[in-house]
């Protein structure tokens, strides 16, 4: 599975000519990416869960983010909007 996402992300980065991806959630599926990444010339940028909840925290991650994507489903959408800059990119987008 993380396979597969990882090669998702791929194909949303190389086209852009980016090569760090964020990862909200440092947890198994984060730390299974992260040792694959680096196969696709990736590198990953990777905020453990708790600190989301510290949104002067969050909002400096954010902002050296140009894609982010999310370990898990425990995810406050409402926070990411308020704290994301204009650029970032979210993958799966937080409309969904």
């Amino acid at each position: 599975m993380f396979h597969n996402k990882l090669f998702f992300l791929h194909n949303l980065v190389k086209p852009r000519c980016m090569s760090q991806i964020g990862i909200l959630g440092g947890g198994q599926l984060a730390m299974m990416l992260e040792e694959a990444a680096p196969s696709l010339g990736l590198t990953l940028d990777i905020m453990k869960t708790g600190d989301w909840q510290d949104s002067i925290a969050l909002r400096d991650w954010l902002s050296r983010q140009t894609l982010v994507t999310f370990e898990n489903e425990f995810v406050d959408t409402h926070l990411l909007k308020e704290a994301a800059h204009p650029g970032v990119q979210f993958a799966p987008s937080l409309d969904c």
